[in-house]
């Protein structure tokens, strides 16, 4: 399963503002319980987009150019 950071950064800031379900990480298991994805994939995570809130995300691959866009809004990455 691949997703891209545009896709990310609309559910951090829709969880956020509304049940605080995304505060300053977004696990795996966060993931799937906000169905972003399915248990058992594997999560890529694609720069395509922009992300502006410092989070950590964690996932099993990330592109380049996501790595880059995640550090430079102050967050970090996670590789599992």
């Amino acid at each position: 399963m691949t997703t891209n950071l545009w896709y990310l950064q609309k559910d951090i800031k829709i969880h956020s503002l509304y049940d605080k379900k995304i505060k300053k990480e977004l696990t795996i298991d966060k993931m799937i319980e906000l169905r972003l994805v399915k248990k058992g994939d594997l999560v890529k995570i694609l720069g395509r987009g922009k992300i502006d809130a410092p989070i950590i995300i964690t996932a099993h691959k990330f592109s380049a150019s996501a790595e880059k866009l995640i550090e430079k809004a102050g967050g970090k990455i996670t590789k599992i």
